[in-house]
């Protein structure tokens, strides 16, 4: 998983576990933490893009 260093915005965080992709199909898990950091109300948006196949 990659994301650029830093965070996404000022005020925003964002933090992604490791996942671990099981070849035979069964889910994995993925945990992300997106968080307002700032002193006003804010809204965020998180997409997953995963690779074909």
């Amino acid at each position: 998983m990659l994301f650029p260093p830093g965070p996404p915005v000022p005020g925003i965080s964002l933090r992604a576990d490791e996942v671990l992709f099981d070849i035979s199909g069964a889910p994995s898990t993925l945990t992300v933490r997106l968080g307002n950091t700032g002193e006003v109300d804010a809204a965020g948006r998180i997409e997953v893009l995963l690779p074909e196949g």
